[in-house]
């Protein structure tokens, strides 16, 4: 099994960042490869914690492919954790941590485990698949920045006095 992990402080409170990830039905606004997103169930486990199931579709036509995942978001944790349950890889599991860093400061801990069936394709792709997941990273970044900035504060025109001028 190989693993990625990435770590990245982001300029957003982990609350809106958890919500980012969570958000699954708006992946294919932004998320590299993901083409289609369908959720076939959300439903509370317990207290903080949602279970999501969905079909996500990657990929770019005419090569494109889809997979079942169960997601768990444990908001008292602060994790959100996937784990595909068919599809082209034998195991794919990512594990989202978000540990704050202040009010407006997130450390977020991105890790997947992943396996191809064929360990020929695993030579092939895993680079590319690395890449991707890089991207993904990235995107929610971006992401956040655009969805989240802070409100622009509006300046009072200046005053006007009577009078003046040249």
């Amino acid at each position: 099994m190989r693993t990625i992990a990435i770590r990245r402080t982001i300029e957003h409170g982990w609350a809106e960042m958890f919500a980012l990830v969570v958000d699954i039905e708006r992946y294919p606004q932004f998320v590299p490869g993901c083409t289609g997103e369908k959720i076939y169930s959300r439903r509370e486990i317990r207290p903080g914690c949602t279970e999501i199931v969905s079909r996500m579709t990657v990929g770019v036509p005419p090569m494109q492919f889809g997979y079942t995942n169960r997601t768990l978001a444990d908001d008292s944790a602060r994790r959100i954790t996937v784990d595909s349950t068919d599809g082209p890889l034998r195991n794919l599991h990512v594990t989202w941590r978000f540990e704050p860093c202040g009010p407006a400061r997130t450390l977020v801990d991105f890790c997947a485990e992943y396996e191809f069936h064929n360990p020929i394709v695993a030579r092939l792709a895993s680079g590319a698949f690395e890449a991707l997941l890089r991207k993904t990273v990235d995107a929610f970044e971006r992401r956040a920045r655009l969805r989240l900035r802070a409100p622009v504060q509006l300046r009072a025109p200046a005053a006007l006095t009577a009078g003046s001028g040249p």
